[in-house]
């Protein structure tokens, strides 16, 4: 069920079996809300009922690993719409409306890892944020590509139904993604390896790729930190587990 709260603190709060709406982001009228709107309340709506799956039936064990929630719900809410509106074209706007406004957010020394240790209730509000909604979403989706959907989607329904009820560390969802990656024939994917890098340290990197012709036509990938303002690189400030060193699925 689903109810409409005037004034309601929060947008929504999906809440096992009755979420509740700011009623701005859950009502629409036809004829009088413009398509914006309806897009809107549509990617809302879509948001709230993943939760439904990720979030209530399936809960992080702790605030660190909050992004297991909202990075779903962020990601998955644009293919809830795609489904039913598929002329809408939301995966279109994935990139601009999610992708770029979490590269905005997280290229400079003052952001923080998609997974941020959470010590203290005061913490918890921190973790609320577009590197936990935008970020995290837009790795999920680079799981998905990485994976193909038929092994990201057979994986994740495994995860949810292994773990229905229970609480889960990210690393619980690593090993079914990689034992599906492997019972799909792909032995050379170890999902731990890959998405701890992107995780557990901020920032993202900048991959360059130049052509050897004289070679037989090499290709030579590189890769490195990338900072919107690189004066303010201070590697003292926080010193991440791999030396902002990302393990990065490549597709040529």
């Amino acid at each position: 069920d689903m109810i409409a709260i005037p004034d309601f603190f929060d947008g929504a709060m999906e809440n096992w079996g009755l979420i509740t709406y700011r009623d701005k982001n859950m009502l629409y009228e036809e004829g009088v809300s413009d398509v914006v709107e309806k897009e809107k309340v549509a990617l809302i709506v879509s948001h709230e009922l993943v939760h439904q799956w990720f979030g209530n039936l399936v809960t992080p064990n702790w605030w660190n690993d909050i992004w297991l929630n909202e990075g779903f719900a962020t990601f998955l809410q644009f293919v809830g719409i795609d489904k039913l509106h598929p002329h809408w074209k939301v995966f279109d706007k994935f990139a601009v409306k999610v992708l770029q406004y979490a590269l905005a957010i997280d290229d400079n020394i003052f952001s923080h890892a998609v997974y941020l240790p959470v010590e203290a209730p005061i913490e918890i509000d921190k973790n609320f944020d577009a590197i936990t909604y935008e970020r995290a979403g837009s790795i999920v989706r680079m799981m998905r590509h990485f994976l193909g959907q038929e092994t990201f989607e057979k994986g994740l329904t495994n995860y949810l139904r292994k773990f229905s009820y229970q609480s889960v560390v990210h690393d619980d969802l690593w090993s079914v993604l990689t034992k599906q990656a492997h019972d799909d024939n792909m032995r050379h994917i170890y999902v731990k390896d890959i998405m701890d890098t992107w995780i557990l340290q901020m920032n993202y990197p900048v991959v360059t790729v130049t052509c050897n012709h004289s070679i037989n036509h090499q290709l030579h990938v590189t890769q490195a930190r990338y900072l919107a303002d690189p004066t303010e690189y201070n590697r003292n400030q926080y010193t991440p587990l791999f030396g902002y060193r990302w393990t990065i699925p490549l597709t040529f």
